[in-house]
């Protein structure tokens, strides 16, 4: 082990280059191959409640006499990655607006990265050929650096800059803040401390050929050293340093993050929208005092790039002391929270995002949905079949869940009921409705919805899945195959001998 950084202040450390270096690297491989985890900020489930909690901070603009019907809400997906979130939310925003007396509200949903791969990657995919031709949908390159840079729009070539928004703005940030600069401090004999990191690798830095595969073999020590004059630590920005020596005041003896970076990153989108924006965002962290004592020092996730806890309790109290709403749920897991906050008006003023929080993330939040799932995999090897539509309908039609209980649900077709076989038939059409691919492996996951439709005798309607999954998969011999045995089942000779040279020439 050699030493690649040594004692450096945690939100200056070599941790963030490594980590901008890994994304750049990978691109949308991240997700795809190198295991950086999307799938609970990336389902349809989460998606819906971050769409009905959109919704709710709209309504109470409106009521507050807060949009201008003639200029767009601005709609920011921060670190946007595959698109998948972007592209379920809108699908259930747009179509509720649409429904209810918001439909005169202009949305622009605009995909941010800090990767140009990415971006590319977003810009190009069909999925999201529509909403970028309605104007629904744009995108930047933005890097949690940015301070006075201004946001430019690929597609309309907007200039976003200070005060430039006419309505106030929503600000997503999943999976975000977890992967941006934070500080360490501890409070020793009532004596600030900052903390400092050494890093030591096998594989040494360079700067001209960043090896990402450095973090999986890093460690990292922390050291603390006192500071003369904490008054205005982070420069110019009275409220933040308020904070912090509250949470000085509070936290004696243990070692506490603090969410430098996030802090930044609002304060640029604050400055964006007039500070009137709704931030939501979903990750692993901590919301109360007890679980602020219990973090300890930074716990790095590693998965290809890595994570760090995200202190949300601080988050939502910067906004209160400013003036505005921090939600956070009732019994928050650190494994993953969901915050809704408000910078344009304290809780009492914001009844809709209230509701519309309670009844959405405060009963049954994205994580239970996702303990319930591992639960019926750990207590069951084959979880029987209604109970597995149910999950799934639970979680919105969830393809990526679907996709997982396949051989579960097709061991037990040949002994459904025929209300069971009717209802699995609804399900494929639902889970389809949610589906956005992001590699061609998915093509899959479409196949299966086809056998599964071939197995209940619907021929004609497994050949449009099978049909699906060569556009998402492209040219495999399985899947022509499959169109051959249905063409075959529907008597048409011609087009299944076709379908069958096919398959054989691919092999």
């Amino acid at each position: 082990m050699k030493i690649i950084d040594k004692n450096k202040r945690f939100s200056e450390s070599l941790l963030w280059k490594l980590q901008s270096d890994a994304y750049t690297n990978f691109g949308v491989e991240a997700w795809t191959e190198k295991g950086v985890p999307s799938y609970l900020t990336s389902n349809p489930y989460t998606a819906k409640q971050y769409a009905q909690a959109a919704l709710g901070y709209l309504r109470d603009s409106v009521r507050r006499g807060a949009i201008d019907f003639s200029k767009p809400v601005y709609i920011f997906d921060l670190g946007a990655g595959t698109g998948r979130f972007g592209y379920l939310f809108l699908k259930h925003l747009l179509e509720w607006i649409e429904q209810l007396p918001l439909r005169n509200i202009q949305v622009r949903y605009v995909m941010t990265d800090m990767v140009e791969k990415n971006l590319a990657f977003l810009q190009s995919h069909p999925y999201l050929q529509d909403l970028i031709d309605h104007r629904y949908l744009d995108f930047a390159l933005y890097h949690h650096g940015y301070i006075e840079e201004p946001l430019v729009l690929r597609n309309t070539q907007e200039v976003l800059t200070p005060g430039s928004l006419q309505n106030p703005a929503i600000v997503i940030g999943n999976y975000f803040f977890d992967t941006i600069p934070q500080d360490l401090f501890k409070v020793q004999a009532g004596k600030l401390h900052e903390g400092r990191i050494t890093i030591s690798s096998p594989i040494p830095y360079s700067e001209t050929h960043p090896d990402p595969s450095i973090i999986s073999g890093m460690e990292c020590r922390y050291d603390y050293v006192p500071i003369e004059d904490a008054s205005d630590y982070f420069p110019g920005n009275k409220d933040v340093n308020r904070l912090l020596h509250q949470y000085a005041a509070n936290f004696e003896g243990v070692p506490f993050l603090f969410p430098s970076g996030a802090f930044q990153t609002l304060d640029y989108f604050s400055r964006l929208s007039q500070n009137r924006y709704l931030m939501l965002a979903g990750d692993q962290g901590v919301c109360t005092d007890k679980q602020v004592k219990e973090w300890g020092e930074p716990q790095i996730s590693r998965h290809g790039s890595f994570s760090i806890s995200v202190s949300y309790h601080a988050i939502a109290e910067y906004f209160r002391m400013r003036g505005g709403t921090g939600l956070l749920t009732t019994l928050p897991d650190p494994l993953f929270v969901v915050i809704a906050a408000a910078a344009d008006a304290p809780v009492e003023e914001m009844q809709e995002l209230r509701f519309s929080f309670l009844q959405s993330f405060d009963s049954f939040e994205p994580s239970d949905y996702w303990k319930i799932v591992l639960c019926c995999e750990r207590e069951w090897k084959t979880p029987p079949l209604d109970l597995l539509l149910l999950l799934i309908k639970i979680g919105n039609w969830d393809p990526i869940n679907f996709h997982a209980f396949f051989p579960a649900i097709h061991a037990q077709l040949p002994k459904a009921s025929p209300q069971l076989r009717d209802d699995l038939c609804y399900t494929i059409d639902r889970v389809w409705q949610q589906f956005y691919p992001v590699s061609p492996q998915e093509g899959e996951f479409v196949m299966n919805l086809g056998v599964l439709l071939y197995e209940m005798e619907q021929p004609e309607k497994a050949l449009v899945y099978f049909e699906r999954a060569l556009k998402v998969a492209g040219d495999r011999a399985d899947i022509w195959k499959n169109m051959g045995v249905c063409y075959a089942a529907l008597q048409d000779t011609e087009n299944a001998l076709a379908c069958f040279q096919k398959a054989k020439s691919l092999k």
